[in-house]
């Protein structure tokens, strides 16, 4: 039940999923885990709920706070979320679980559903364009299918209930290769050294990946959300 490949294919794109569900839950308190610089938590925040991000990078944090002044993030990881913050009624991580080191996916996951009512986990797949344009920069295959197995271990284990499995296509537009490559970097500068270093391969995978569009091409990036409760 939890393969990507029998989720439902939907219209829709992250922010609208997460704040649909949790307005159709009755949710109020929300955490994003993984908030890198926090436009998720202002998105929901201007919808009015009540919003808390946090990552654990001190870089992702600094920008948040400074992009999004007077909203909550906290330096933490999700498998360690302090005590402090209390509980929520809903917690999402959002292209954030395959970058928990593999050994932590499943207390994560356990920790983050321990301390809200809902669990909502987006993860870009191994698929589609945008995919295979980055994979010289950064290849992410068996990273992001751990975070595929780590999910459906907790469902097997009966640590968690699973509530819907959704996708859907993220559609990214770029007017050139060096705007894709701009927007790669600006997610983590380390790319820049990869970008260097393999630069014909880059070539070769964006003019085979990138599909021409009026005043520039677009890159699709296959989405799923598993939406995780409580066992019971």
């Amino acid at each position: 039940m939890t393969d990507p490949a029998r989720a439902r294919q939907v219209d829709t794109d992250s922010a609208s999923l997460l704040s649909d569900t949790f307005a159709g839950l009755g949710a109020r308190r929300v955490l994003d885990a993984g908030c890198g610089s926090g436009d998720m938590v202002a998105h929901l925040a201007g919808l009015g709920f009540a919003a808390t991000g946090i990552d654990p990078s001190p870089a992702a944090i600094a920008a948040a706070r400074a992009r999004h002044p007077g909203l909550p993030f906290a330096l933490a990881g999700a498998q360690a979320v302090p005590p402090e913050l209390g509980r929520f009624d809903g917690a999402c991580l959002v292209n954030a679980l395959h970058h928990v080191p593999p050994d932590a996916m499943l207390d994560a996951l356990r920790h983050l559903l321990d301390r809200a009512g809902a669990l909502l986990v987006i993860e870009p797949l191994a698929d589609g364009g945008f995919f295979h344009a980055m994979q010289p920069v950064e290849d992410e295959t068996v990273l992001r299918r751990l975070a595929v197995q780590a999910i459906a271990g907790l469902v097997d284990s009966g640590g968690a209930r699973l509530v819907d499995l959704l996708r859907w296509d993220r559609i990214s537009r770029f007017s050139d290769m060096q705007g894709f490559l701009d927007r790669l970097v600006a997610v983590d500068p380390a790319r820049a050294a990869a970008i260097a270093a393999h630069g014909p391969a880059i070539a070769a995978a964006w003019a085979a990946h990138a599909d021409p569009v009026p005043g520039g091409f677009r890159l699709v990036q296959p989405l799923v959300c598993w939406h995780l409760a409580p066992p019971g």
